[in-house]
């Protein structure tokens, strides 16, 4: 694994897109990082894919005590009730694809597809919760072990969202529509990269 990141990071340091420093190496072109990226990505094998329904949940403690002092709560969604009411003992992150909304402004029509490596092991840690079925699906898990989509997630309101990279590496394959929302992630990796 280090033999192969030696490798990268040489192919990168003579590419211009990275400099050797006396503190290690130090991001020279962002933009064109981001180039090679996209040109080499491959979606993340899945080894099983499983269509969820989530039943009627209580509301989550925070929601009941503001119930019972008469105020009202802002309604979760179903799925951040679920990931709040659990407790996590694997690693779960949304798609890149499900996960545009925390970064950029595009339309979502489709269903939370989350990604995990133990979708047996999560899906009994919420019991009875939530049902397998083809119908009146609420989210969709998919199977991977590809260390790649866990890296630098970010939580916002109990919900784990792919890292802005993997945002804009998913959205860099896709449509016309989905292409043009990377542009919007990528500017976004830029600001944060000068912060």
């Amino acid at each position: 694994m280090l033999s192969t990141i030696s490798k990268a990071l040489k192919r990168m340091e003579s590419d211009l897109i990275v400099d050797r420093t006396s503190d290690g190496f130090r991001l020279r072109q962002p933009d064109k990082l981001l180039e090679k990226l996209s040109e080499t990505y491959r979606e993340p094998r899945t080894t099983k894919t499983v269509t969820l329904a989530i039943k009627r949940l209580p509301l989550t403690t925070k929601g009941n005590k503001l119930a019972a002092e008469g105020l009202t709560c802002i309604a979760e969604s179903p799925l951040e009730t679920l990931l709040a009411e659990g407790t996590q003992q694997t690693s779960l992150v949304l798609t890149g694809r499900s996960s545009i909304e925390n970064y950029a402004v595009m339309g979502r029509q489709e269903l939370p597809v989350l990604y995990t490596p133990h979708i047996d092991r999560l899906i009994r840690s919420w019991g009875e919760r939530v049902e397998e079925t083809s119908r009146f699906i609420d989210f969709e898990l998919r199977g991977t072990d590809d260390p790649t989509v866990y890296f630098d997630v970010r939580m916002k309101q109990n919900l784990p969202f792919a890292s802005p990279i993997q945002v804009f590496l998913e959205c860099s394959a896709g449509d016309k529509r989905e292409r043009e929302t990377a542009l919007q992630v990528k500017d976004l990796i830029f600001r944060e990269l000068k912060e």
